[in-house]
């Protein structure tokens, strides 16, 4: 599902390329506001019961 999605992404950025634009200061201020608090580690596992 998510290869699939990636693909999808992949292939419109390519088409037009002209769609992509750079995050705002404060669009990258809310995202870093919303996980102030996530700790993840590369040695996590995502359970078997999670939807991507």
């Amino acid at each position: 599902m998510i290869g699939a999605f990636l693909t999808f992404i992949e292939r419109d950025a390519i088409a037009h390329p002209d769609r992509i634009t750079p995050l705002s200061s404060s669009q990258i201020s809310h995202g870093v506001e919303l996980t102030r608090d996530v700790v993840v580690s590369d040695d996590d596992e995502i359970p078997d019961d999670i939807t991507l």
